[in-house]
């Protein structure tokens, strides 16, 4: 994934070089996929995070109700601090 994706590659990047730079890209699709390549789906989401489901059941994002934003994700697990 990482390989073939040039824009993942320069936000990798530029976020290695400035940790800052996450917040402009921390709601990118390819980079929270990337990202959640190495997320414990096993542990529970940090403090103040909250699983938000669809009528079905199914994970449709996560909540982190301290910032009041929804991220919105293709997996089941994100970040596993």
């Amino acid at each position: 994934m990482y390989n073939r994706n040039g824009s993942l590659k320069h936000m990798v990047s530029k976020i290695r070089r400035d940790p800052q730079a996450f917040e402009r890209y921390q709601h990118n699709r390819d980079l929270v996929t990337l990202v959640n390549l190495f997320a414990d789906s096993l542990r529970d989401l940090p403090r103040g995070w909250e699983t938000k489901f669809d009528r079905n059941g199914k994970v449709k994002g996560f909540i982190n109700l301290t910032r009041y934003y929804v991220k919105n994700i293709q997996s089941l697990s994100f970040w596993s601090s």
